[in-house]
C-alpha cells in the first residue's frame, strides 16, 4: 500500500507540474497573439486615415481649380473603374461617393398641388437608388468602385464631400465612404 500512495503523489505531482506549464504557455503566447491582433488593426486604422485623406486631396478624381478641398468631379468619377481606384488607392478599397439633391416641400400647397409635388420626390428617391454610370448620368445618385471588396472584417470611413457637377456649372453635397479590407477578408 505505502508504494501505491508514493505512485499516486508522484503521479499527482506531475499533472500539476504539466498544468503549471500549459498556464505558462498560455499566457506567453496568449498575450503575444493579443498583442498581433491590437497592432494589426492599429495599423489597418492608420492606413485607412491615409487612404481617406488621399482621396480627398487627389487631384486625379477632382477639379484642378478647387485642389485644396474634398471636391470629386461628376464627370471624372462617372469614367472611374474599380481598377482605376485600386491603382490609386491600394488593393481591397471600397468607395461610394452618394450625392444628394433637395427634395421639393410639399407642405403648405394647396391639396390639388400635393399629388404633383409628391410624385416629383418619389422619382428624386427613385432616381438616387441608381447607379451612375456614361449612360444614365445625370438621372443617377451615387458612384459604387469595388463593391466585391466590400466585407467584413474592413475598417469604414465617412465624410462630407462636395460633387462639382461640369454640365451644371454647379457644386452639390454627397458623402464619401470608403472600406479598407485587413489581412484574412
Amino acid at each position: 500500500m505505502n508504494g501505491q500512495a508514493a505512485i499516486m503523489e508522484y503521479v499527482i505531482m506531475m499533472i500539476m507540474i504539466m498544468f503549471i506549464i500549459f498556464f505558462v504557455l498560455i499566457l506567453i503566447f496568449g498575450f503575444q497573439f493579443i498583442s498581433a491582433g491590437a497592432g494589426q488593426s492599429e495599423e489597418l486604422q492608420s492606413r485607412s486615415l491615409f487612404t481617406l485623406n488621399k482621396m480627398l486631396s487627389s487631384r486625379t478624381l477632382g477639379t484642378p481649380s478647387f485642389h485644396k478641398l474634398s471636391i470629386f468631379d461628376d464627370a471624372k468619377l462617372t469614367v472611374a473603374t474599380c481598377e482605376d481606384i485600386e491603382t490609386l488607392y491600394g488593393a481591397g478599397v471600397w468607395m461610394k461617393v452618394q450625392r444628394y439633391t433637395e427634395k421639393p416641400n410639399c407642405m403648405g400647397l394647396p391639396t390639388s398641388e400635393w399629388v404633383p409635388c409628391n410624385e416629383e420626390r418619389d422619382s428624386i428617391d427613385e432616381m438616387m437608388a441608381v447607379q451612375c454610370d456614361a449612360g444614365n448620368y445625370p438621372d443617377c445618385g451615387y458612384w459604387e468602385f469595388c463593391p466585391e471588396n466590400n466585407g467584413e472584417r474592413m475598417v469604414y470611413r465617412e465624410v462630407p464631400v462636395n460633387i462639382y457637377s461640369k454640365t451644371g456649372n454647379a457644386l452639390g453635397i454627397g458623402v464619401l465612404l470608403m472600406g479598407i479590407g485587413g489581412l484574412g477578408t
